[in-house]
């Protein structure tokens, strides 16, 4: 991962949390989804956001980082829940 990530203070309680910009950025999210699957060797997974833009990044590339875990075959469905107001 090019840009690091404060691992003690984003990784916890079995996820990935913290400010973006700042704490995280969206290439922790390929590394959580290729984590995940690796560890947990799960078939499937279903991944589904609010629509947010930002959101939807950090979607995309958890999905992508499942996607290419360590020849899981791991099948991926990624959706949008509801659309982003911008409220």
């Amino acid at each position: 991962m090019l840009n690091p990530i404060d691992t003690t203070k984003v990784i916890r309680d079995g996820g990935m949390t913290g400010a973006f910009p700042g704490d995280v950025h969206e290439a922790a999210a390929w590394w959580l989804g290729a984590c995940f699957v690796a560890t947990q060797t799960a078939p499937r997974i279903i991944v589904a956001h609010n629509g947010h833009p930002a959101i939807g990044e950090f979607a995309d590339r958890l999905c992508r980082g499942a996607i290419n875990s360590h020849h899981h075959r791991c099948h991926v469905r990624h959706s949008a829940t509801a659309a982003w107001t911008g409220s």
